[in-house]
């Protein structure tokens, strides 16, 4: 995002199985740092339909987290989102 909050850039990072899906924190700053990005959203879907964070996807935002305070950029949220448009927002829900 712009210092504005306006989104620059977009990136797919992974796709997962129907219920399973593996991202490495790196994918996440490799794409935020190539492109010099100090704030950052990441969001997935859960095709279930079941919006509330599991514990891996805790666990993922929490290292992001981790990683965006080391290299002084900001993580705004963690947004899950389903088909449904139904979306629970993990800042919102104080989980980072």
């Amino acid at each position: 995002l712009s210092t504005a909050h306006n989104i620059e850039y977009i990136e797919l990072l992974t796709i997962g199985t129907l219920n399973k899906n593996s991202l490495d924190p790196v994918e996440v700053f490799n794409f935020a740092v190539a492109k010099k990005c100090k704030k950052i959203i990441i969001c997935h879907n859960h095709p279930s339909g079941n919006i509330t964070p599991s514990k891996d996807d805790i666990a993922l935002t929490q290292l992001i987290q981790a990683g965006a305070t080391t290299l002084k950029s900001e993580l705004l949220d963690h947004i899950i989102i389903s088909d449904d448009k139904e979306y629970t927002s993990m800042k919102t829900e104080k989980l980072f």
